[in-house]
């Protein structure tokens, strides 16, 4: 989920809740079945650019892109 107002990205399954908040460059990691939390300071951006929303961030050394058309 996109939260375009807070300027942050949530997804969550069963295993666990992953979030990015752009606004603080922070994100959040919480393994459900241990109840394990990790926050840190991240490397990331989030354009919004006619119909299209670019998010990128980077975790160590892995670099992820996201890339939503709106219709």
């Amino acid at each position: 989920m996109i939260n375009l107002k807070e300027e942050s990205y949530l997804r969550e399954n069963d295993e666990f809740i992953f979030k990015i908040d752009f606004k603080n460059k922070l994100f959040n990691y919480i393994l459900k079945e241990n109840d394990f939390l990790v926050e840190d300071k991240i490397s990331c951006s989030m354009l919004l650019k006619n119909s299209t929303i670019v998010l990128k961030y980077k975790i160590d050394e892995e670099e992820k892109k996201i890339i939503i058309q709106i219709l």
